[in-house]
């Protein structure tokens, strides 16, 4: 007898169910378990790293008290809370060494940020970042005790980040955050002031004070020490044999980084690389077919070139001019989330690039290997100081103009510098050449060079669907708690049915709940965007303004003027046009229509919705537009459509899918056809459900086993229910 093993993944729950032949349901189960919440994670990091500052802040504050006692100075009982007023005082008269001790130790506690050194000082974004530039210009002119001190006389209060509103009724947006650099200067002023005072302590005092102000855990060593030790560190708990004691690492970027997918032993390559840059775009290149045929390597050496060059980079373009000829056909490329053909473009080469020869500076002077190591440490990186340590300890050639160069792109670009490749240059560097002369992609020359395993290799000592196996790809913590559930439900109907003819199984979202709340909560805000350019627009051009009645009286008229809006304001299967008038106040005269009958195509999406004229949409019944339009005797057919729905999508890259659905030509009246959009749903190509897919049908090859493995859309099962 076969079986049939169904599975429903949740972010909180596995359902199974197993049927016969028969369809008869032999078993079916439920599994509930508490959702896991990387928002947990970050609380807990967070908690960790404000312990941690807390205790180094009290070291430093308890070595500071230990340095004023050494050199004979008594530490005073009494506190003073206008150590503010004291910092500025200090600045132009002489202290006390009371005064001083106060303000040293309240140094301790505020060095500033480190990470907003040289702060963006470009115009837009938030309050809190006009905030940092409005204090960056104040201290071009004054010490941050100068700063506070003048708005503690102004708006009487200097800490937080407040809005406050001048005399003249005009408001400012003040922070209390300035950068380390600042306060240090600050500092060194009032030590030269009070240059006598500190003599009198003794002569290296502030020297010695300077080197606990100044200290600073490095990015490189990680949390905990010789004393406390952590494996997340420098600081190993692996015991090292021959020296007799724990292993203590130089630094921990393989712990950062990570290793490659292919060399073990090597570190990957950070994404911003030249090297990763052009492995990428070649991939890109191979994948795609420009006029039904691959391109050559003299045409890849051209694009790649002119990419390299060009200020703006557009694909296409630059394609059609290296291979001189106009692109009728291509196919092979990317999509994003949109649907829209994606590419690399060098984008942080071009970006460093055209700010060194802004600044008359020559990029290419720079090796692949230099700028590749370049990359990595800006990737590293974060902080105007750590990049200079960094070049410097890499003995690399920079001057002080290309230094400046490099540190403004890094604090400007920080979403550009943020990326690893799962390869290292060493790999990457050796199929480049392959790439070029070859046109096909890093997998085909990777299967050639065996580095993947065969099903026989990787199952064969399997006596289960190896849970760890699908794991070690999939990131996500919701998905990944899921799948480990659902793995050992799969195994379990096994043990007790044996090998089905089939497992289906609908995946969950690769979403955990805070990132499906702000998914909705961004799609409520667009939502509520679009209806009110809409309702303005109406307003404005034909002055007639959409209250809230006409949404009462009227079901789904938001859908209605989007699509309206969306279409032209033209009914696309009569090609007449739709006045707003009739729609708000006749809404008997509209349907919404699924333009692949949703009987046909399981969507219900609005890429599969028009707004139509009534009577049009029940000639055209459950037909597509193509059949409708082909069989009618009048000026607007299917190749006006063709021609208005193509003119649509060129203004709004948004809707290709609808297009797609608007001009298909399929029979769907043909059972092959049929089984055509069937098996769209019967084919979830998100990363989660490929690796899933891939192991199971992996598993069952090694077995000899025949059992089919489908990996649905969630949203097919949702129609199904509907």
């Amino acid at each position: 007898m076969g079986i049939r093993i169904g599975v429903d993944i949740g972010i909180a729950s596995v359902g199974a169910a197993v049927v016969n032949d028969e369809y008869e349901v032999l078993e079916a189960v439920s599994n509930l378990f508490e959702s896991a919440d990387a928002s947990k994670n970050v609380e807990r990091r967070g908690a960790r790293q404000a312990k941690r500052l807390l205790r180094r802040r009290k070291n430093r504050l308890t070595d500071f008290d230990k340095l004023w006692e050494k050199y004979n100075q008594i530490v005073p009982i009494n506190k003073r809370t206008d150590v503010v007023e004291l910092r500025v005082k200090g600045l132009k008269e002489e202290l006390t060494k009371d005064e001083m001790y106060f303000i040293l130790k309240y140094m301790l506690k505020h060095r500033g940020i480190s990470y907003l050194e040289d702060a963006d000082d470009s115009k837009g974004g938030s309050d809190y970042k006009e905030a940092l530039r409005f204090n960056g210009g104040q201290l071009k002119e004054f010490y941050p005790c100068e700063i506070q001190k003048q708005r503690i006389d102004n708006y009487n209060q200097y800490r937080g980040n407040n809005t406050v509103e001048n005399e003249d009724g005009s408001k400012v947006h003040i922070s209390n955050v300035f950068t380390t650099s600042s306060y240090r200067k600050e500092l060194t002023a009032i030590f030269e002031r009070q240059s006598q005072l500190l003599e009198s302590i003794g002569k290296d005092f502030a020297e010695k004070y300077l080197d606990i102000w100044n200290r600073k855990r490095e990015y490189y060593v990680g949390p905990g020490n010789d004393k406390s030790r952590t494996d997340y560190g420098k600081y190993t708990t692996i015991w090292d044999d021959e020296k007799g004691e724990y292993k203590t690492e130089d630094n921990i970027f393989e712990k950062l980084i990570g290793k490659c997918s292919i060399y073990k032993d090597e570190r990957r390559a950070a994404a911003a690389s030249l090297t990763a840059q052009e492995f990428n775009l070649l991939n890109d290149l191979n994948n795609i077919t420009v006029n039904y045929r691959k391109l050559e390597q003299d045409e890849k050496e051209k694009i790649i070139k002119t990419v390299k060059e060009s200020d703006s980079v557009n694909i296409r373009k630059i394609i059609k001019a290296c291979i001189g000829e106009e692109i009728n056909e291509l196919s092979g490329a990317r999509e994003d989330k949109d649907g829209k053909e994606e590419f690399h473009k060098f984008e942080q080469y071009n970006k460093l690039r055209k700010e060194f020869t802004s600044a008359k500076l020559d990029i290419t002077r720079f090796s692949r290997e230099s700028f590749d190591l370049i990359a990595e440490i800006l990737t590293l990186n974060t902080q105007k100081e750590a990049i200079e340590k960094s070049i410097a300890l890499n003995k690399l050639d920079v001057t002080k103009e290309e230094m400046e160069v490099l540190i403004s792109v890094r604090r400007k670009n920080g979403q550009l510098f943020n990326k690893w490749q799962s390869m290292s240059l060493k790999i990457m560097n050796e199929l480049i050449p392959d790439l070029y002369a070859r046109p096909v992609n890093q997998m085909v020359l990777l299967t050639e060079m065996g580095v993947f395993k065969s099903d026989t290799e990787v199952y064969k000592d399997c006596k289960k669907i190896p849970t760890e196996k699908i794991l070690e790809n999939i990131y996500n913590p919701v998905v990944n708690r899921s799948i480990r559930v659902a793995v050992n439900v799969i195994n379990a109907l096994i043990d007790k049915y044996g090998y089905p003819e089939e497992i289906i199984v609908e995946m969950p979202r690769d979403r955990n709940s805070d990132e499906e709340k702000k998914r909705i909560q961004d799609t409520q805000k667009n939502n509520e965007k679009e209806l009110k350019l809409i309702v303005d627009r109406v307003k404005n051009e034909y002055g007639i303004e959409i209250k809230e009645e006409h949404f009462k009286n009227q079901k789904n008229l938001v859908l209605k003027l989007k699509l309206w809006n969306e279409q032209g304001e033209k009914c696309l299967y009569s090609g007449e046009r739709i006045a707003i008038s009739d729609l708000l106040e006749k809404p008997y005269l509209f349907e919404i229509d699924h333009i692949i009958p949703k009987s046909v195509s399981f969507d219900d999406s609005r890429s599969n919705k028009v707004l139509v004229f009534a009577d049009e949409n029940q000639e055209k019944g459950n037909k597509t537009p193509y059949q409708y339009l082909s069989n009618l005797n009048r000026e607007w057919d299917f190749d006006e459509l063709t021609n208005y729905a193509l003119s649509l999508r060129a203004k709004n890259k948004n809707l290709k899918t609808k297009v797609n659905n608007l001009l298909c030509r399929e029979d769907i009246t043909k059972v092959e056809v049929l089984k055509g959009f069937l098996s769209r749903n019967l084919n979830d190509t998100r990363y989660a459900s490929k690796v899933v897919l891939n192991v199971l049908q992996g598993y069952f090859r090694q077995k000899n086993n025949d059992t089919k493995i489908k990996v649905i859309r969630g949203s097919f099962t949702h129609e199904l229910r509907n």
